[in-house]
């Protein structure tokens, strides 16, 4: 019995070291070309090197091809998705009115869009790219004369045009806020993971919170001076300052950070964020630091993830973002990472290079570490 008891703790004892002193990540490495931004498609692990914390080590290199249409053009698909719930019905009956307008396009002009909206519900389809465009317009049609339809297809396609009609209320706990927008896109990587190939999300969100690099990591309660104006602007309660207290109610936001971005990278999806607002505010500012936040963490969201954040947000169409995300989009790589002796609660920054002349290379600025488990 003592011989098996040892045994036991032993083991225990060994999984415990080793779920701390290890973890693994995937970064997304796009590379171009200098001429003419072509990829360069040949590269090996031996390519590439990393610097960043000792005992990180490159185990390989895996290059993804581009998701595309079987058109002549091999259009890349785009997928939507759109957080609902952050704003006041006002503000989010203007941007379901910048939608419909742009499926109204799309009616017209077939390209391989697919939106979804979240909400705190889950997520709701509003039109899938394998839908016929004559469906979609004559349940456009429908949705703003109030017609009856007898087609089922039109029927069912009109029931998923009312989810941008549906106002979605925001979640009662602040922190709520952020834990959807995670959910929502570990959501979207469960669908698209599907397929083998890199696939482009167009994230049309707001309010993110977590920042960069090790404010991210700082959401775990801490009340430092660097931290409380941003804090603040979340709603949290002004005791929590008066006595210098941890804000537990963010405590596992980090996990889900990394969590999301383990999912997204697993499938293979490069997001795209097309930053959101009050379109109210015709005077808006994003001096404020709770906005520079918002703009600095969605940057870098899309470069953990191989995308980039559309840049004149308030002056870009939704057609217009689904245009540049698919005048950059191509392959990309994936390395695999072995981190050992790495804290969990560290951010640790990495880059990325190749011993290739003339190539321009594009990649993540470090990963948590901490393990999607924790979540």
């Amino acid at each position: 019995m003592r011989r098996m008891m040892l045994c036991f703790l032993l083991c225990c004892c060994a999984c415990l070291w080793a779920e701390e002193k290890t973890s693994d990540t995937k970064i997304l490495v796009p590379v171009v070309a200098d001429q003419g931004g072509k990829p360069v498609l040949d590269l090996q692990a031996t390519n590439f090197s990393v610097e960043g914390a000792k005992g990180i080590h490159l185990d390989s290199a895996q290059m993804v091809p581009a998701e595309a249409m079987n058109d002549p053009q091999h259009t890349s698909p785009v997928f939507i998705l759109y957080d609902a719930y952050f704003f006041t019905a006002p503000v989010q009956a203007m941007v379901a009115a910048d939608l419909l307008q742009f499926l109204t396009y799309l009616s017209q002009h077939y390209s391989p869009v697919t939106l979804v909206v979240n909400t705190p519900m889950g997520l709701k389809l509003v039109y899938d790219f394998g839908t016929d465009p004559k469906i979609l317009g004559e349940a456009l049609a429908a949705l703003d004369t109030g017609a009856k339809v007898s087609d089922p297809k039109v029927k069912d396609q009109l029931e998923k045009l009312k989810n941008l009609k549906t106002f979605v209320p925001a979640p009662a706990a602040v922190e709520d806020l952020t834990i959807v927008q995670f959910g929502g896109l570990e959501h979207m990587a469960q669908v698209l993971g599907r397929s083998p190939n890199r696939k482009a999300l167009v994230w049309m969100t707001w309010n993110y919170r977590l920042g960069i690099g090790d404010h991210t990591v700082n959401w775990t309660g801490s009340t430092a001076s660097q931290d409380k104006n941003l804090t603040m602007n979340t709603g949290t309660r002004a005791e929590v300052y008066a006595n210098n207290l941890a804000d537990t109610r963010y405590q596992n936001l980090p996990p889900l950070y990394e969590k999301a971005i383990a999912a997204v990278n697993g499938a293979h999806v490069s997001v795209y964020p097309l930053q959101q607002y009050d379109r109210r505010e015709t005077n808006l500012s994003f001096n404020n630091p709770s906005d520079q936040v918002t703009t600095e963490g969605l940057r870098q969201v899309a470069a953990c993830t191989g995308g980039t954040s559309i840049k004149d947000f308030k002056q870009t169409s939704v057609a217009q973002a689904v245009a540049q995300v698919r005048a950059g989009f191509g392959p990309y790589y994936i390395l695999t990472l072995t981190a050992n002796d790495i804290k969990k609660t560290d951010w640790i920054p990495l880059k990325v290079k190749v011993d290739r002349p003339a190539v321009t290379i594009r990649s993540a600025p470090g990963f948590l570490g901490l393990s999607p488990s924790a979540a």
